[in-house]
């Protein structure tokens, strides 16, 4: 089953030259293991390449074996990278629910579209889509502009600490601007979540970090999130306008 699956990841790699990805975990191994193949054509993919962006995302890695594959027609050859994986924080992980997140995000990250960052653990960490981690990271650069005195490192540390809360940000977001999401959940009741969840955050800077996040989602007056492209895709560029008077710690003088 395993040659069969990576035959089909080997054939795609060879007709389209894209990198292939497979999140994946053997029957022996337990909860905290898990592995990834990458498939590419032509030449070994440079590990000083790959393993930066997977410990960006909150994983260390244990193995990694290279397979050099030869096709019978002479044409050029591909490869398959097979790494063993683990988290760095040593949780459990639930393939399912991660894979299609995991694997995309990436693959974003490879081709150019998604900042390599600490942010990137927020696809284990908190389950989020790429695209939710490109908001919460533009949030994070602005109040980084408004003074917030904590690095971009510190503040992803944060979000990652906090799942929870990070995913009520999202979905107070999602409340206040998706056109599928607007008025089935009402936004005071969302922020009520997060400002109870808030009362449990034991260390201060990370409590401040928070509630800078939820102001300056209040704060929001619109964004080109939600629209897409004139092919259906989302925008590859990302847009908010702030009420300034609304945000909390501007330094003056304030729009």
């Amino acid at each position: 089953a395993a040659a069969l699956s990576d035959i089909e990841h080997v054939r795609a790699a060879l007709a389209t030259g894209a990198l292939g990805i497979n999140l994946y975990r053997p029957d022996d191994d337990g909860p905290t293991e898990f592995r990834l193949k990458l498939y590419r054509k032509s030449d070994p993919l440079p590990l000083s390449d790959v393993l930066p962006v997977l410990e960006n995302m909150g994983l260390r890695v244990i193995d990694e074996v290279p397979h050099r594959i030869a096709p019978g027609d002479d044409g050029p050859p591909a490869w398959i990278h097979d790494f063993g994986l683990v988290m760095r924080n040593g949780a459990d992980i639930d393939i399912a629910a991660i894979k299609a997140l995991f694997e995309e995000a990436f693959l974003r990250v490879w081709n150019g579209e998604m900042e390599d960052d600490r942010f990137n653990r927020l696809v284990l960490s908190a389950h989020l889509y790429w695209r939710k981690i490109v908001l919460l990271r533009a949030y994070c650069k602005f109040l980084s502009q408004a003074g917030i005195p904590f690095s971009q490192s510190y503040v992803a540390e944060t979000l990652a600490n906090n799942p929870g809360i990070t995913g009520w940000l999202i979905d107070l977001f999602d409340s206040l601007f998706d056109p599928v999401r607007q008025g089935k959940q009402r936004p005071p009741a969302i922020e009520k979540q997060i400002l109870t969840a808030l009362d449990a955050v034991a260390a201060l800077d990370e409590d401040r970090i928070l509630r800078r996040y939820l102001n300056a989602v209040l704060s929001t007056l619109r964004t080109n999130f939600f629209q897409p492209d004139e092919h259906g895709a989302a925008k590859s560029y990302l847009s908010l306008k702030f009420d300034s008077a609304q945000l909390d710690e501007l330094p003056l003088p304030r729009p």
